[in-house]
């Protein structure tokens, strides 16, 4: 299944990199923005640098984790965003606009279109937080424990009957 999604987001990138010339258009039209036409030059350059930061694997690991929905997670998150702007693709996110020093939002956090993006699942596992350095979540350990009696795996959130 690797193989085919390294292949297959290869193969998005590529088609993406065709239609940028055209992609202040469709961007218009998907998320009702004019702007993104208006502003044809910088719209074509944000983009070439949003295709760039995909490239690196985050169009992988929506396929693998999100679109595929890898169900072998093993840790908790904890924490909430700070507006940071890192995991939106280490600020080169097209669609990231500034809202003050050093704070960010999403330009289409409305949007139906967004929930099916990697935005709507950060973060996903302990990588997704490495890779953009978040400041403000973190992997909280899942605790195993044994049921005495049955020796079942209960993981550190289920309780056990005393009874």
């Amino acid at each position: 299944m690797k193989t085919f999604s390294k292949l297959f987001s290869k193969l998005i990138v590529f088609v993406i990199s065709l239609l940028i010339p055209v992609s202040p258009l469709l961007m218009s039209l998907l998320f009702w923005k004019k702007k993104f036409i208006l502003e044809y030059g910088n719209s074509v350059k944000k983009m070439r640098i949003h295709l760039e930061a995909i490239s690196q694997g985050p169009v992988r690991h929506f396929l693998e984790d999100v679109f595929l929905q890898n169900k072998n997670i093993p840790v908790q998150i904890q924490g909430s965003c700070v507006q940071c702007g890192n995991c939106c693709l280490e600020k080169k996110c097209f669609f990231l606009e500034p809202i003050g020093e050093d704070k960010f939002q999403c330009g289409i956090y409305d949007s139906t279109w967004r929930r099916f993006s990697n935005c709507n699942s950060y973060p996903l596992h302990a990588e997704d937080i490495e890779r953009y350095n978040c400041p403000s979540y973190s992997v909280v350990p899942v605790r195993i424990r044994i049921h005495p009696e049955t020796g079942e795996k209960l993981n550190g959130n289920q309780l056990t009957n005393p009874f």
